[in-house]
């Protein structure tokens, strides 16, 4: 799943909850111009005292996601666009 967080800068739990209980599902985050947030729902944070998680935080955080995501993705090679 890909979503454009524009101008946002956090991702509230409820987000991450539905993610770590779903399967095989990969959230792909674009913000503020900087590389994108990869992560899968098997990497889905677990910290019970947070109200949300900033963007800034999630991408440093280093997901194993983001590298297989990244290397994987295939083009199509007249639009360059991604195939699914």
């Amino acid at each position: 799943m890909r979503i454009d967080a524009r101008g946002y800068e956090r991702m509230y739990r409820t987000v991450m909850e539905a993610l770590r209980k779903s399967r095989q599902v990969t959230l792909v985050i674009r913000w503020k111009g900087k590389e994108e947030i990869v992560l899968s729902s098997e990497e889905a944070l677990s910290e019970p005292m947070r109200i949300h998680y900033p963007l800034s935080y999630l991408a440093e955080y280093g997901f194993s996601a983001a590298r297989t995501e990244n290397a994987s993705e295939k083009k199509n090679p007249a639009t360059g666009a991604a195939c699914a």
